[in-house]
């Protein structure tokens, strides 16, 4: 059989598949449209909760709006990790900037590599993320 049919029957056959699904979908849509039972509108709102309350029970208490103060030693070990954190990021920050380095190095004036944009956007990222924290 030549080449041609065979791509041919195949479009074909892909064809009516895609056709035999918008008809489909186009002759169930009318049905999904329908209105809904009232039992089903009481058991989408029952779905919303993963466990059946209870009346009898009393409901957990509300989150506090707003959170709770810090003691001394848990500001104290939050800035040592942020500090950690922010060191860690210099470190990156200045392994991009050393391989932006080399490969701007390799490089001639006429060509610059789609690598050497990505590494750039990389260090900016970083950096405008040091900035933010250490603002903040």
């Amino acid at each position: 059989m030549p080449q041609s049919h065979h791509g041919t029957r195949r479009n074909i056959a892909a064809s009516f598949i895609v056709g035999a699904a918008i008809f489909g979908a186009l002759k169930l849509t009318p049905l999904l449209r329908r209105p809904r039972p009232a039992f089903a509108a009481e058991a989408a709102q029952q779905a919303h909760h993963p466990f059946p309350t209870n009346p009898s029970f009393p409901a957990p208490p509300a989150a506090p709006s707003q959170p709770l103060p810090m003691t001394p030693k848990q500001k104290e070990k939050l800035m040592k990790f942020n500090f950690q954190k922010t060191q860690r990021d210099a470190n990156q920050l200045l392994k991009l900037a050393k391989s932006l380095k080399e490969n701007l190095d390799k490089s001639n004036s006429n060509i610059l590599s789609v690598s050497v944009v990505h590494q750039a956007n990389k260090i900016e990222k970083l950096a405008k993320k040091i900035k933010n924290e250490a603002v903040n």
